[in-house]
């Protein structure tokens, strides 16, 4: 929701929903100056909005009522409810569920700017075009939404797609790692082209992985685990109190102050690469040693992390000349912890799209497998849907036997 004018729906929400004072009688607008923001508001619908959403009856009373000054007060309020549904998303940020995603504070002055031109214009269009998202995926639902060949079911999921695009930063950066959740894929763009595509593994309903951003600064070779207390409860010290030879051949330790880690080597949890990427949620993408894991049409199968194909590949991609092939090959084949800075600090998004169109018009639609889609449908013109059995049956299809910890009988 980083937009040029506006960017996080929370704090321009409360702005243009707060009360108005009254306006100056020389800025009064006609009936027909407001029958074309009626006219803009109402061709939102193209832009994803639904017939409906927005109360035009306080501006429709005023314009019967012929009073200038109030139709001016219930235009303005009008174009800031629109303006803010627009640019940062019909769905509000408390009712996102899993959302995360970090945004920068809006550009009130630019905004004050945008709508005092669009009332002395009467463009008001322009200026909801000019606040929607400008991502290429954003454009292409947008297409695809206005086709002839969908169901109003797959609509209403276009509709909150596009949705959760106005929730992203507007702008991604040139180069960016963009995690797709329902589609168990990453994909890394370099100069605002894909550069390359792997499988991902996820973390399963009852743990989902977040929707976040964070910034990937460098990657660690041949990682420590730091075991989350969690896990240590659900499996692990059960494992080092019943069978401590199995765990020592494993790798788990109790450090001095009783915290469980893992030693790096073929069983650790990480594999032989981690990046660095700070967050609160203390969710990383990174290699596995269950690599049968990527075969699986649904890879819902982690606690939360992010488990990439062919991570040492994209380790390498990513370090580009901030290590050279050879020191790349040496600190692989001597298996010592080592960490690698990024010549430049690099973005990733982790996101929830269950619907993504092709350059052509085509849309893949991907299973909903933390139920989120059945959360918000309904107010974008989808069937009101239970989102328990759906996630029965994610469940049943990735069960949690089949998580982020391996543990082998054998190194």
């Amino acid at each position: 929701m980083l937009l040029t004018v506006v960017v996080a729906c929370a704090s321009l929400a409360a702005c243009s929903r707060a009360p108005i004072s009254t306006p100056d009688p020389a800025a009064a607008i006609d009936r027909n100056e407001a029958a074309a923001l009626i006219a803009a508001v109402e061709g939102l619908e193209a832009a994803g909005v639904p017939k409906g959403h927005f109360d035009m009856a306080p501006l429709h009373a005023a314009m019967a009522a012929g009073e200038p000054a109030l139709i001016r007060t219930r235009a303005e309020a009008l174009f800031d409810e629109a303006a803010a549904d627009i640019s940062s998303g019909l769905t509000p940020p408390a009712a996102r569920p899993g959302w995360r995603m970090n945004v920068k504070p809006p550009d009130e002055d630019a905004f004050a700017d945008l709508k005092t031109r669009a009332f002395d214009t009467g463009d008001f269009a322009q200026a909801f075009a000019s606040l929607a998202p400008k991502h290429e995926q954003y454009a292409r639902l947008k297409a695809a939404l206005n086709a002839e060949n969908l169901s109003a079911e797959e609509k209403a999921r276009l509709r909150l797609n596009m949705d959760r695009w106005r929730w992203m930063p507007d702008d991604l950066g040139a180069d960016y790692i963009l995690v797709n959740v329902p589609a168990f894929e990453l994909t890394l763009v370099r100069d605002g082209q894909h550069a390359a595509r792997r499988r991902v593994v996820t973390g399963t309903p009852k743990l989902p992985t977040p929707q976040m951003s964070a910034m990937v600064t460098g990657v660690i070779f041949n990682p420590t685990w730091f075991v989350p207390q969690s896990i240590v409860r659900e499996s692990i010290g059960a494992l080092m109190k019943n069978d401590p030879a199995r765990a020592e051949r494993l790798g788990y330790y109790a450090d001095a102050d009783g915290n469980v880690r893992q030693r790096p080597g073929p069983a650790n949890a990480l594999g032989q690469m981690k990046l660095v990427m700070p967050n609160p949620y203390s969710v990383f993408l990174h290699d596995t040693p269950s690599k049968d894991a990527f075969d699986r049409e649904t890879r819902a199968l982690s606690h939360g992390c992010i488990r990439v194909q062919d991570a040492l590949g994209f380790a390498r991609t990513l370090l580009g000349d901030a290590i050279s092939d050879e020191d790349f090959k040496e600190i692989i084949a001597k298996r010592q912890t080592a960490e690698i800075d990024l010549a430049t600090p690099l973005p990733v998004y982790v996101a929830y799209f269950t619907a993504v169109a092709d350059a052509v018009g085509a849309v893949e639609f991907y299973p909903d497998i933390y139920a989120l889609d059945a959360a918000l449908l309904a107010q974008f013109g989808g069937a009101a849907t239970d989102p328990d059995p759906i996630k029965t049956l994610i469940e049943e299809t990735c069960p949690e036997s089949a998580d982020e910890v391996a543990l082998p009988d054998t190194l």
